[in-house]
């Protein structure tokens, strides 16, 4: 069908369950304060709307946030890392654009709301800070399985089980991710404080993986993989150190 059949297809599919969720999904019980009018009381406006919904997140934790803002920053470190390198290297690898398609697209994409599905089940049994430690170990873990892909090449079956791992990990981790944000903002500054966070997450790391090319270039696909395997231990670390405040994080 090509190209832009598939991205018709793909937008059409995100706009309909967005529309679907908007309907379904109802507003949370909050504090509904008047807005302050920007060009009547700038000041107030900028205090109301930046201000203290940060003022807000450090009362609310004060001596844990340090550990929340770097648990935030490098939990999914280790994936965002090796992303923007996956495709060259299954092009230098020598795997097809229909193998490519089929297996890390399609197939990658069943996997990875299988991850979603189960995260979401997982948390529901045990709890949130004993699946935060699972995703943080099993992250750079599943980064492995790229090392030896690499060693042996154009393999189309050890292919299917390194995508397997790697996005069943990717929903199982994205879903931690998101719980983390929702259960750190509060009712009456949900806006705010989730973009400030979302932010955190994402945008450093992305900065951050732009020298992912550099080190292919210089060092080879080999040891690219093994570094991106050692950025998922901050992450392990930190997770640990969370579950064990897990009572004052609120992560029970």
């Amino acid at each position: 069908f090509g190209w832009n059949f598939a991205y018709l297809m793909i937008g059409i599919t995100v706009i309909f369950l967005s529309f679907i969720f908007l309907i379904i999904i109802r507003e949370p019980t909050r504090e509904i304060r008047p807005p302050k009018d920007f060009f009547k009381e700038p000041l107030a406006w900028f205090e109301d709307s930046f201000l203290a919904p940060l003022k807000d997140l450090y009362l609310r934790y004060k001596n844990h946030l340090l550990l929340l803002l770097l648990l935030i920053f490098t939990y999914r470190l280790s994936d965002m890392f090796l992303g923007p390198m996956a495709m060259p290297f299954y092009r230098e690898t020598g795997f097809t654009k229909i193998e490519v398609a089929e297996i890390t697209n399609f197939y990658g994409l069943i996997m990875t709301i299988l991850g979603g599905l189960f995260a979401g089940a997982s948390v529901y049994r045990f709890g949130l800070s004993k699946n935060l430690v699972a995703g943080a170990i099993l992250t750079p873990l599943t980064n492995l399985p790229f090392i030896y892909l690499n060693m042996i090449g154009h393999d189309v079956n050890f292919l299917i089980i390194t995508i397997t791992l790697d996005n069943f990990t990717q929903g199982f981790v994205n879903v931690m991710g998101v719980t983390i944000l929702g259960t750190i903002v509060s009712k009456s500054f949900t806006a705010t404080q989730f973009a400030f966070l979302v932010a955190l997450v994402s945008v450093p790391p992305r900065i951050v993986s732009g020298g992912s090319g550099i080190i292919v270039d210089n060092m080879g696909f080999h040891e690219f993989f093994i570094i991106c395997a050692l950025l998922g231990i901050p992450a392990i670390i930190f997770s640990i150190m969370a579950h064990k405040r897990r009572q004052e994080l609120g992560f029970e």
